[in-house]
């Protein structure tokens, strides 16, 4: 499966990482349980998936990386969430990503670039349960 370098692996996936502005080339869904998370990831190594592009997020940890409105992660980062607060369409999605983790669901993050990669992610991610999923393509962002 091919993946671009810039993102392989993905760089959501390190727990160090700060501040996810835009999951450009990610799936990205809620997952109620911890056994729709190990049922997903099994499935989608069995699919070749590297485990490097598979990253999850849950609870308080989860907000160094969504931070939804920027808070914790300076002016930069608040100038930045505004912007996209007024230009785009993400912002709800990621308050609804923040919330599901703070109320101890988990959100998953998929790198899926091709359109093979996007639909075979997004028909793993429907059979085990996952919801508001969403594809965050480099101009756009696509509801499934």
């Amino acid at each position: 499966m091919r993946q671009p370098r810039r993102l392989t692996p993905s760089p959501f996936n390190n727990p160090n990482h700060p501040f996810i502005l835009y999951p450009a080339y990610h799936m990205t869904t809620i997952l109620n349980t911890q056994q729709q998370v190990e049922q997903v990831r099994a499935k989608l190594l069995e699919a070749g998936y590297a485990p490097e592009a598979i990253a999850v997020f849950t609870g308080e940890a989860a907000l160094k990386h969504i931070d939804q409105d920027g808070q914790k992660h300076g002016w930069i980062a608040r100038f930045l969430r505004n912007i996209q607060d007024y230009v785009a369409d993400e912002t709800r999605i990621l308050k609804q990503y923040q919330q599901a983790c703070l109320s101890g669901k988990h959100v998953m993050y998929i790198h899926a670039e091709t359109p093979i990669t996007k639909a075979k992610v997004r028909d793993i991610l429907k059979e085990h349960g996952g919801y508001e999923t969403h594809f965050f393509g480099p101009y756009v962002m696509e509801d499934y």
